[in-house]
């Protein structure tokens, strides 16, 4: 959590750097999803859902759908607001661009969250994606956390009874 002088800090900076994406002009469309996406992911920096974020970062995708950081901030708002089945969508769409760790880290995470008792699979099925994230970059630290909360959970999941597929 931060302080009450680190947010206000953090409110300047994202104010100046609205300030900064305004003045700019997109030429092309491609450069037009660009400017979208970042305005969309400063407003997406915060903890909570914000709507004119999700709303920047669709229209952002749908005029460069090959932009995987705009899939993955769009996935991660969708994911704040509840929508997880959107934000796994938005994940593979991602995801069929390029295979890259984030994407994967992030799907896997969201699988476990969405996941219960009943539903090991997708426990399972979030162990063997954060498996391939640190297949793909085994220097990605991140991956290494991921991957390591997946373990946990399938051990847990297997505590419950279901028997965990670690090959």
């Amino acid at each position: 959590s931060y302080s009450p002088e680190d947010l206000q800090r953090l409110q300047t900076h994202a104010t100046r750097a609205a300030e900064l994406l305004d003045a700019l002009e997109a030429q092309t469309l491609r450069e037009r999803a660009r400017l979208l996406f970042l305005r969309g992911r400063l407003l997406d920096a915060s903890h909570e859902y914000n709507a004119e974020a999700e709303a920047l970062l669709s229209r952002s995708v749908k005029l460069d759908p090959s932009n995987v950081d705009a899939w993955n901030t769009l996935a991660e708002c969708v994911w704040k607001g509840g929508r997880l089945s959107l934000a796994r969508g938005c994940l593979q769409e991602a995801l069929s661009v390029r295979t890259n760790t984030e994407s994967l880290c992030q799907l896997s995470m969201l699988l476990r969250s969405s996941s219960d008792s009943a539903d090991a699979g997708l426990i399972f099925e979030s162990l063997r994606i954060a498996k391939e994230a640190v297949a793909l970059d085994v220097r990605c630290g991140r991956s290494w956390y991921v991957l390591g909360n997946a373990f946990l959970s399938s051990y847990f999941a297997g505590e419950a009874g279901v028997s965990p597929v670690v090959g």
